[in-house]
């Protein structure tokens, strides 16, 4: 360990600087979380249910519900890693917990700067890379920062925050957090991935339909609205979007979530749980919940500990009303007469299993409407109270929309989601407007939103007769499934084909 100590005082890296907030202190515990392999050579085979290394199973309620729902979205796409990460030389755990924290899994996320898909590659990037898949993109450009640093933990933060950044030895917070957590993901697969695998396999994958909500999903599944949440943390604070795949567990389950008690809930970690996956699914303000249970900004959760959620809200306008429930009540029916979401009412009421009683008290508050947002990149002289009056909105707001803590600092040239407080983002002044465009992922018009297609690839399809079924065109396929011209779809593939 001394030894490792003096390497670190020696090393003239991002790690070792004094002007960096955790430098010579954290990069221990980097290296001992996410430890350097060599950059090159066949990556190890992943773990299957017949693995013969042996571990004993886990048994599941001893595994994170959010990342049984990520892992098994990855396993649809798992012949493609295996491919390209035996290609470029990647150890396949560490590609998979790469997607893991980028993308939980889902092919069609794009972030607030504009990054895409599984591995959330920046459209230059993906230029840069000239290769035909994201997923292709992702582990080239990884492979890449692996062997220009020459250590995985290094890569892990030239991937996030670009080479640059490690370089001049100046990486946000985030990215330090962002390494962590991809390192905690690949030893969770390095220890546990036959007992991951062999509960993922029994997750089961929904396609979200024309005007599906989470309620909708839910009663089609026959699974809890919460349930769907904490198996698909990615798309919990996200509007659902048609072609999309929900996870779910194969019956609903009784072991996730105790009675609510107050304002708050009692959860116990499981392997795997990530500690903004819980406030995002649950909605729990991230400062209060770290503040209630003493958790640094830099750190990963070890399984078995014992945490209390804080799920008051921060009242905004009128009270919430009061409902007694009648017989034959049903939470969908409550929500539309009330003008809000079944889920909200199941979060505000702890209502977990869905079950209503006749004679029971609910708190039900309308939804309050989607804001309008701008995209908004920083300028010298910037800060969040100035952008806040700016564009007609809160310092708090913009905080939340960015995942920021109440004391994070804003950098020049970053880029920040600001809600508008506005009607529309038309309003926005014309660069953040061109912006928030470019960086957000609404479908090309209301008419192709309401005549996209989800369809599943079989033998003898090609994209020039399946553009020809549908009416549309080649290059619009290839647009709307971030491929590019010289892509081959393959048998299983689920495409979204835009309308005529």
């Amino acid at each position: 360990m001394w030894k490792l100590i003096r390497e670190v005082r020696m090393h003239r890296s991002w790690f070792a600087r004094p002007a960096f907030l955790c430098g010579a202190f954290l990069a221990p515990l980097l290296l001992l979380t996410s430890p350097a392999v060599p950059a090159a050579g066949p990556p190890p085979a992943a773990q299957t249910d017949d693995d013969p290394r042996g571990e004993p199973l886990l048994p599941l309620e001893e595994l994170s519900p959010a990342l049984l729902g990520m892992y098994r979205k990855t396993m649809e796409i798992e012949p493609e890693m295996r491919r390209f990460t035996e290609q470029y030389g990647v150890d396949l755990d560490l590609a998979r917990a790469v997607c893991l924290q980028e993308s939980g899994g889902n092919a069609n996320l794009r972030s607030v700067a504009g990054a895409r898909g599984y591995f959330q590659v920046m459209p230059a990037t993906f230029r840069g890379l000239r290769v035909d898949t994201n997923i292709e993109a992702g582990i080239k450009y990884l492979s890449q920062m692996i062997r220009q640093f020459g250590r995985e933990d290094y890569a892990l933060g030239g991937y996030n925050a670009g080479p640059g950044r490690v370089r001049r030895g100046r990486p946000p917070l985030e990215t330090l957090q962002y390494i962590l957590s991809v390192g905690q993901y690949r030893n969770t697969l390095m220890l546990h991935e036959r007992s991951i695998r062999r509960h993922a396999a029994q997750i089961g994958l929904e396609t979200v339909r024309a005007g599906d909500d989470w309620w909708t999903i839910a009663q089609r599944v026959g699974v809890p609205l919460v349930q769907l949440r904490m198996h698909n943390p990615f798309l919990a604070s996200r509007a659902l979007r048609e072609g999309q795949l929900v996870a779910y567990p194969p019956a609903p389950r009784s072991d996730l979530l105790p009675e609510r008690s107050a304002d708050y809930l009692e959860y116990r970690t499981r392997h795997g749980d990530n500690i903004l996956h819980i406030a995002r699914v649950l909605q729990a303000d991230r400062d209060r919940f770290r503040e209630e249970n003493r958790l640094w900004r830099l750190q990963t959760l070890p399984a078995g500990q014992a945490l209390r959620i804080p799920l008051e809200r921060e009242r905004r306008g009128r009270a919430p009303q009061s409902y007694r429930v009648q017989a034959g009540d049903e939470l969908g029916a409550i929500a539309r007469r009330y003008d809000t979401s079944a889920w909200r009412i199941i979060r505000d009421n702890g209502l977990w299993d869905e079950r209503l009683t006749p004679g029971e008290m609910l708190q039900i508050e309308r939804e309050p409407p989607r804001p309008a947002y701008a995209t908004h990149r920083v300028r010298s002289g910037d800060t969040l109270g100035a952008l806040a009056t700016r564009y007609g909105t809160s310092v708090r707001a913009i905080q939340a929309a960015n995942n920021m803590g109440r004391r994070t600092v804003i950098a020049i040239g970053q880029r920040l989601r600001v809600p508008t407080g506005r009607g529309s983002a038309a309003d926005a002044e014309p660069a953040p407007q061109r912006e928030a465009q470019a960086t957000s992922d609404p479908p090309a018009s209301a008419d192709a939103a309401r005549t996209a297609t989800t369809h599943r690839v079989v033998r003898g399809d090609n994209l020039t007769d399946l553009a020809r079924r549908y009416g549309t065109t080649v290059r619009a396929i290839q647009a709307a499934n971030d491929m590019g011209r010289r892509t081959v779809i393959q048998i299983g593939q689920r495409l979204r084909i835009p309308g005529s």
